[in-house]
């Protein structure tokens, strides 16, 4: 569905702003650090529940929380990286191998039924698109070196790492560790007495002191979480999302109240603008001051209405989370659903950078976003010297306000004349490329059908023809047949012959597949006599 030609306007505001300012400022980058934060509290409760009868449970969760943390961050930072647990990566290739068997997952186990279940919850995605083949062992339950492994957008193991909350520092001088090349990460303040410790050992020399070495140099720490977090991992899980949720939720407003104030504020000044110079002014007496004061004074209304709006959508994102936490069962699709809504209603694409990432996929949206990108690029440059004129006139006007006003109304009218040229582009190309499909689908369409008649057309003409002489010659045969049944049946019949009436009939009747059953007085009267008869007839 098309956008309304002040919706596109509006967007076109953030794409200027982007080119000018070098910042995104509706970036929503903070989604998908919200939807790692609903992840890593499944993840965490279910650990939690699974182990918390083992003394050191704090283990399981210090890794749940670990790449719930990482994930979060990666996805604030854009960087496609994604962490996950060995057990959680066996768990996906599991259930892989239970979809691709088309087992029932009614006739599951129920413990088996749990781990689909929440694996297509909250990996649905992995599920059905992760390659195992660049994992080599990794997809293990209990690995016996490695915790976790983070892999980049292509899926290539970019870090390993082994997750350790222990308190005897040699517990880190395991050969299994560090020969396998893998990182030694732990809460912070076990950190800080293993580093102390490994630091003396090296210092102590011998063959303890190597190894010392080596782990010093595989030492690292996460300096978010600590040993009471992992022990209490669902309070720090909850936690966590609800600050992911907050920020979340903030950013959205903020996101929508800047487009909205940027918007009236450019609009307000033209308007004020042109009611101090027009012939017959509405507010003849209204001072400067005033006029700037009630500009202000309506963008600040529009800021406060617009963050309201925007976090309203936020908190819609934060529900789906916690509606998908809480039924299982949906939350797969309903997290998909809610993103091909979201996408729609909410993300600023800029052309240039869909093109880049390899999005536009027809050759048609193609042409129209390099020829968009063009117009938005050449109007970025005309809109420098757009607010220099502005700036010169605003500074006989209104001298404090030209530095700032001007770059805001150079933005917008940028903004209008992309989007207009936008919309003839669109017309334009969509009537070319339109005619286009059309000849191309009657010119296919021929082809198909001359190809198809080229190949066929001698077979089945020669078909035909077997056809035919086929047909002409199974139906004198039975012609014959059937003349020579009536002959038999009219000789017998009148003999008075039983048996010879019977075989004429009964060879009538195998022309087409069937035979008589009533042969002679003997056939009719075992028929008659019969219990289960429901004819009134008796013999």
């Amino acid at each position: 569905m098309a956008k309304a030609f002040h919706e596109e306007v509006i967007e076109e505001i953030g794409t200027q702003t982007l080119a000018r300012l070098g910042l995104n400022i509706f970036s929503l980058n903070t989604y998908g650090a919200y939807g790692a934060s609903v992840t890593m509290s499944a993840d965490s409760f279910r650990a939690y529940d699974r182990h918390r009868n083992n003394p050191n449970y704090h283990g399981q969760t210090f890794e749940e929380l670990d790449i719930g943390q990482r994930n979060m961050q990666d996805a604030l930072l854009n960087t496609g990286h994604k962490t996950y647990t060995t057990d959680t990566l066996a768990d996906i290739k599991k259930v892989q191998g239970i979809l691709a068997s088309h087992k029932k997952l009614e006739n599951l186990s129920p413990k088996d039924q749990a781990k689909v279940e929440h694996i297509l919850a909250f990996y649905g995605d992995e599920v059905h698109h992760m390659d195992f083949s660049k994992l080599d062992d990794f997809a293990r339950t209990n690995h016996n070196t490695t915790d976790t492994i983070t892999l980049d957008k292509e899926g290539n193991v970019i870090n390993t790492a082994q997750l350790k909350v222990i308190k005897d520092t040699k517990g880190l001088l395991e050969d299994r560790y560090l020969e396998a090349g893998v990182d030694l990460r732990m809460p912070y303040e076990d950190y800080k007495r293993h580093k102390e410790n490994l630091e003396k050992m090296a210092a102590s020399g011998g063959e303890q002191a190597q190894k010392a070495k080596q782990a010093l140099d595989k030492l690292n720490a996460n300096n978010t979480t600590n040993r009471w977090m992992c022990e209490n991992p669902r309070a720090t899980a909850l936690m966590t999302q609800s600050v992911a949720a907050g920020a979340h939720m903030g950013q959205a407003g903020l996101s929508d109240a800047i487009v909205a104030s940027l918007s009236t504020l450019a609009s307000g000044i033209v308007w004020e603008i042109k009611d101090m110079y027009a012939k017959h002014p509405i507010d003849t007496d209204t001072s400067i001051l005033e006029r700037i004061k009630r500009l202000l004074s309506k963008t600040l209304e529009a800021f406060k209405a617009a963050f309201a709006r925007g976090v309203g959508f936020g908190a819609i994102d934060v529900v789906v989370g916690i509606v998908g936490q809480i039924f299982k069962s949906v939350a797969g699709s309903l997290r998909q659903l809610w993103g091909a809504i979201r996408n729609a209603a909410k993300s600023i694409y800029n052309g240039i950078v869909s093109y880049i990432k390899g999005e536009i996929k027809s050759f048609r949206d193609l042409l129209k976003t390099i020829l968009k990108s063009l117009f938005s690029a050449a109007w970025v440059v005309a809109a420098v010297g757009v607010e220099k004129g502005l700036e010169a006139k605003l500074a006989v006007i209104a001298p404090p306000l030209a530095p700032f006003v001007a770059p805001i109304l150079a933005i917008v009218a940028g903004a209008f004349a992309v989007v207009a040229s936008h919309r003839g582009i669109d017309m334009a190309l969509d009537s070319l490329f339109g005619a286009f499909a059309a000849r191309d689908r009657a010119k296919m369409r021929a082809e198909e059908i001359a190809q198809l008649v080229e190949v066929h057309l001698p077979a089945l003409m020669a078909k035909r023809e077997e056809l035919e002489t086929l047909i002409a010659s199974t139906h004198q045969e039975r012609l014959m047949a059937l003349d020579a049944c009536f002959r038999d049946y009219q000789v017998a019949y009148a003999d008075c012959n039983d048996e010879e009436i019977y075989n004429a009939l009964n060879g009538i009747c195998q022309l087409y597949g069937g035979t008589l059953s009533i042969k002679n007085m003997q056939d009719v009267q075992k028929t008659l006599e019969n219990p289960n008869r429901t004819g009134k007839l008796r013999w």
